[in-house]
């Protein structure tokens, strides 16, 4: 569902880099993103993977990250 979206996001390099050290790299990362798509709106979803992608600087905490975005766009919304 998010994979274009995904693909964007990832030419960013501290996302790339931060997706590289989960374990399951972006498949994990995708069933992540689909446990959020069921609580808050898909919308909501894409809206903070454009928030990553604009992101500059070494990101530790990739799904902490995109929590916190997701629920950022959920409450602007």
């Amino acid at each position: 569902m998010y994979d274009k979206d995904l693909r964007k996001t990832r030419k960013n390099i501290h996302v790339s880099r931060a997706l590289s050290r989960l374990k399951g790299s972006s498949h994990e990362y995708l069933q992540f993103l689909d446990i959020f798509s069921h609580k808050y709106t898909p919308d909501t979803v894409k809206a903070a993977l454009r928030d990553l992608y604009n992101f500059n600087c070494e990101i530790k905490d990739i799904k902490g990250l995109t929590a916190a975005l997701i629920r950022k766009n959920y409450n602007l919304q």
